[in-house]
C-alpha cells in the first residue's frame, strides 16, 4: 500500500495549487480526482465557460448597439449552437494546457476515482484501492442547490452547470435566484434575444454589495431584463413545451410563463459520501467543513480549501488558500488565511469590483467619524469619456490616516483598472500613494490617480490649508 506525505482530494483550482506546490518542495503527493478531466468546476462549469459566454454575448450586443449608433442595421438569427460549440472549444483548449501528464512530470501520483476516508490517515478510491497519507487536503468543491419548490423534480430546468447544453435561444427565460452567476447568465441570454426575468427571494438586490454600486448595476441591468426582488418561487409546472412559474411577490401570488427555467439559488459543499463524519471531521449546519484560520479541520492533519468550507467561494481565493496550506502542511509554518486583500469581480456588463470593506461595514466597525469615502465618477476621466463609458464610478473607503479599508467600482473592465489599488492595499500603502504613480494618458487607471488627488486636495483644504497659504505667501 502506497503512503504519501500529502494526499489532495479534488483537482480544481485549489487542489492543483496544493499538489504542485507540495511537489515542488519535495513532498510525495497523491492527487485524487473523481472526474475524467482535472480542472474542477471553474474550468468545466464556472469561470471559464461562463466568462466565455459573457464575452460572446458582449460581441453580439456590440454588433447591434454599434450598428444602430452608426445608422446601420444588423439582421439575422443567432445560432446558439455555434455559441455553445465555441464555449466547449475553449474548455477543450484548457484540457490541452492542463493535462494529466503535466502533473505526472512534476512527480505527482494522479488517481482517478471517488475518494472516501477509511481512517484518519487512509482513503479508499472507488472501493478498490487504498492509500495512506500523513496529511490531507479536502478540495472537493461544491454543487448547485436544487431548492425545495413544488413540481421542480418533474419539470425540466437548467442550472449553471447544464445551461451550456441549450442549442436554441429560448424566447422567454425565467431565472430563479439573483446572485452574480445568474445575473451574468441572464444578461447573456437577454443579449442573445431572450425575454429574461430574474426572480430573487432576497428583499434587497445584491445585499452584500455597496448600496450605491448595487443600485447602479440594477439600473443598468433592468435596461436589458426584468429583475424582481422579494419574489419567492413556490411552484413550477410543465405545460406542453412551456413552464408555468408561480411566485409570491410582496406576499401576492403571481404567475409567469417561460420556455426555459434556470435555477441558481446557491451552492452546497461536496462533503457527503467521502467519510468525513466517520472519522470525526466537523461540519456546520449546512455541511460546510469547519476550518480554523490555518485552514485546518477539527482533525489538525486534515485541511480544507475552496468552496468546501464556504467562506470565500472564488477560484482565485482557493488558489491563495492552496498556497497557505502548502506553507502550513508541507513547510510546518503557521500561516493564517486573510481575505481582506482578495478582490473579486462580478462579470456583468458593466462589471462590479470589490475588495475589503464596504462603507457600511467600515462605519459599523470603526464609527462614522473615523471613516472617509473617496468617490470619483468615470465621467471625470478622459479615457472613460472617449470610450463612452461615463456611467461608472469608484468608491474607496479609508481611515482617518488614509489607510485603504476597502473599495468598490462599477464600469467596463473594472477588474483591470482597479488592480493598482489591489496592490496598494495589499502592500499597505496609504491611498495618497495612488497619486504618486505615473499612469499612461489617457487610460482608465487615471481614475485611481484621481482618487489619490482627491485625497490630497481634501487634506490640504481641511487640515493644512491655513499653513500652506501662509507658506506660499512667504516664499512665493
Amino acid at each position: 500500500m502506497r503512503s504519501y506525505d500529502l494526499i489532495v482530494i479534488g483537482a480544481g483550482a485549489g487542489g492543483l495549487t496544493v499538489a504542485k506546490g507540495a511537489a515542488a518542495f519535495g513532498a510525495t503527493v497523491a492527487l485524487v480526482e473523481k472526474k475524467s478531466h482535472i480542472g474542477g468546476d471553474c474550468l468545466h462549469y464556472g469561470c471559464i465557460p461562463s466568462k466565455t459566454l459573457v464575452e460572446l454575448a458582449k460581441k453580439v450586443h456590440d454588433i447591434h448597439a454599434n450598428a444602430k449608433g452608426f445608422g446601420l442595421e444588423a439582421e439575422g438569427q443567432l445560432n446558439l449552437s455555434i455559441i455553445m460549440e465555441h464555449v466547449q472549444d475553449v474548455i477543450t483548449h484548457f484540457h490541452t494546457i492542463e493535462e494529466d501528464s503535466n502533473l505526472i512530470d512534476l512527480g505527482i501520483d494522479l488517481y482517478k476515482g471517488h475518494a472516501s476516508f477509511v481512517t484518519e490517515h487512509q482513503i479508499e478510491i472507488d472501493r478498490k484501492q487504498r492509500i495512506n497519507g500523513k496529511r490531507f487536503v479536502i478540495a472537493t468543491g461544491s454543487s448547485p442547490i436544487i431548492p425545495d419548490i413544488k413540481g421542480i423534480e418533474n419539470t425540466p430546468h437548467y442550472t449553471n452547470e447544464t445551461i451550456y447544453q441549450l442549442d436554441k435561444v429560448p424566447n422567454r427565460l425565467v431565472v430563479i435566484g439573483g446572485g452574480p452567476t445568474n445575473l451574468e447568465l441572464g444578461q447573456c441570454f437577454a443579449r442573445f434575444g431572450s425575454d429574461v426575468t430574474i426572480l430573487d427571494e432576497a428583499k434587497t438586490f445584491l445585499a452584500q454589495q455597496d448600496e450605491e454600486i448595487a443600485l447602479a448595476l440594477r439600473d443598468r441591468l433592468t435596461e436589458e431584463m426584468s429583475i424582481h426582488t422579494n419574489s419567492l418561487v413556490v411552484e413550477i409546472e410543465e405545460l406542453d413545451v412551456e413552464k408555468k412559474v408561480k411566485f409570491l411577490k410582496d406576499g401576492n401570488l403571481e404567475t409567469i410563463v417561460a420556455d426555459e427555467v434556470l435555477v441558481g439559488v446557491g451552492r452546497q459543499a461536496n462533503t457527503s459520501n467521502i467519510g468525513l463524519n466517520e472519522i470525526g471531521v466537523q461540519l456546520d449546519n449546512v455541511h460546510n467543513v469547519l476550518v480554523n484560520p490555518y485552514l485546518q479541520t477539527s482533525k489538525p492533519h486534515i485541511y480544507a480549501i475552496g468552496d468546501v468550507h464556504g467562506k470565500f467561494c472564488f477560484s482565485h481565493a482557493a488558489g491563495v488558500e492552496g498556497k497557505v496550506v502548502v506553507q502550513n502542511a508541507v513547510l510546518g509554518l503557521k500561516k493564517k488565511i486573510r481575505y481582506d486583500n482578495i478582490p473579486y469581480t462580478f462579470y456583468t456588463d458593466p462589471e462590479i469590483f470589490h475588495i475589503g470593506m464596504t462603507e457600511k461595514e467600515a462605519i459599523k466597525k470603526y464609527g462614522k467619524h473615523n471613516v472617509g469615502v473617496l468617490n470619483v465618477q468615470a465621467a471625470e476621466i478622459d479615457r472613460f469619456i472617449t470610450s463612452g463609458d461615463e456611467k461608472g464610478f469608484v468608491k474607496v473607503i479609508i481611515s482617518k490616516r488614509g489607510k485603504i479599508l476597502g473599495a468598490q467600482a462599477i464600469g467596463k473592465h473594472a477588474d483591470d483598472w482597479m488592480q493598482a489599488l489591489v496592490f496598494a492595499k495589499t502592500k499597505k500603502y496609504r491611498v495618497g500613494a495612488l497619486s504618486t504613480v505615473v499612469y499612461p494618458y489617457p487610460s482608465n487607471t487615471g481614475i485611481l490617480q484621481a482618487v489619490g488627488d482627491t485625497y490630497w486636495r481634501q487634506k490640504f483644504h481641511t487640515k493644512w490649508s491655513k499653513w500652506m497659504k501662509r507658506y506660499t505667501q512667504i516664499f512665493r
